[in-house]
């Protein structure tokens, strides 16, 4: 019975922190964001890392990810990992990534950043009020994230893999995964909304309205493709 009440409690919303307009007061959620809201809230060090349950962390992982961020002058911090996909067993890296720091106008692009290889100072994660819980950001919530501590430190990264990931599409949340258009739009508008309540620099601001702006223009194009590709469909049927 507390088993259980322990895991009902990192299940339910903590009042005021990784809440927006959508998620009002505590609820009951199957969402990632809520129990690690729950846990950041919960923690007491200066420096937090997440790993899911189906991932593993390398011995050295987080002595590397410390000594980088010293290096890098950063607040945040992620790896490279290896790719283990089931009935296939190690398939080498994970990432092609090679820079030594990730910044926002890299993420804007696209998630590079494995969530169980994330290191973030708690300073910066109080800042962004953790991870954003809006249902409409189901399986997106890290990228979220990530996105809003990129306008306060760049990640630095440590390209040798430090995490073994679990790659099981099919068994995952991503397997519910609409395009990357679309996922993309989500993102960026929740990234917009939130960065106007916040002292975020200028040309931050003007980057993501034009990612914003240039998503919108290449979702009206792919809309415009498939409906003329269905229209050829039915002409020659």
């Amino acid at each position: 019975m507390k088993i259980q009440h322990f895991r009902q409690g990192f299940n339910v919303s903590p009042r005021g922190f990784g809440q927006g307009e959508e998620s009002p007061g505590p609820r009951q959620a199957g969402r990632p964001a809520v129990p690690r809201n729950r846990g950041i809230l919960e923690s007491k060090g200066e420096w937090l890392a997440f790993l899911d349950s189906d991932d593993a962390w390398l011995p050295k992982k987080l002595e590397r990810q410390l000594e980088t961020v010293k290096e890098q002058g950063c607040k945040a911090s992620c790896t490279n990992a290896v790719r283990y996909v089931p009935g296939k067993g190690d398939l080498g890296s994970l990432l092609t990534w090679r820079k030594h720091r990730i910044t926002l106008a890299d993420l804007i692009g696209k998630n590079v950043i494995i969530c169980s290889s994330a290191l973030i100072h708690r300073s910066v994660l109080n800042r962004a009020k953790g991870f954003p819980e809006e249902t409409s950001l189901r399986a997106l919530e890290d990228y979220a994230l990530w996105l809003r501590i990129s306008t306060e430190t760049d990640f630095a990264y440590v390209e040798e893999p430090q995490v073994i990931y679990l790659d099981d599409v099919e068994n995952s949340i991503r397997a519910e995964s609409e395009n990357v258009l679309a996922q993309r739009s989500r993102v960026l508008a929740n990234l917009s909304g939130w960065a106007r309540t916040q002292k975020i620099a200028l040309d931050y601001r003007k980057r993501i309205e034009r990612a914003l702006f240039k998503n919108a223009v290449l979702t009206i194009m792919a809309d415009s493709m498939q409906a003329v590709s269905r229209l050829k469909r039915k002409l020659y049927q």
